[in-house]
């Protein structure tokens, strides 16, 4: 019988043991529950600030892109004011030859430079919706 009751304190024994081993076991889980949620946490916060600073910097890139345009705009408008075509419009003189040959060069000109503002235009579209699609993926 002694060793009957020794063989059943045993097994006691181990069975809250076991109980013990579990909850160290699940505290350790929940440490590192714990620690990958500061880790992901971190790196959201992360990306939320490389999201802002993309913004801030796509927001620069248009402001400084919108104030050459008008400077450009305002230099084309003040060269062609001065040129001999606006003159000769100012004060009603027929066109002759040479006129005729210097507005087809403004017109060509102002097609160069709008083709180059379209180019312009279609990188700095181009380049807002890569930022847009790394917002979306970064908010998703």
């Amino acid at each position: 019988n002694s060793s009957l009751a020794h063989s059943g304190h045993g097994a006691a024994s181990s069975i809250t043991a076991m109980p013990d081993g579990l909850t160290v076991l699940r505290e350790q889980q929940l440490l590192q529950v714990e620690t990958l949620g500061a880790e992901e946490a971190a790196l959201c916060e992360e990306e939320s600030q490389a999201t802002k600073a993309l913004i801030e910097e796509h927001e620069a890139a248009e402001k400084q892109l919108r104030s050459e345009l008008v400077a450009l705009a305002t230099e084309d408008r003040e060269d062609l004011a001065m040129s001999p075509l606006a003159q000769a419009m100012r004060e009603g003189t027929p066109l002759d030859d040479r006129v005729a040959v210097q507005m087809s060069e403004v017109m060509w000109e102002a097609y160069g430079f709008l083709s180059e503002q379209q180019s312009r235009l279609e990188i700095v579209l181009r380049e807002r919706d890569e930022v847009q699609a790394r917002l979306t993926d970064t908010l998703e």
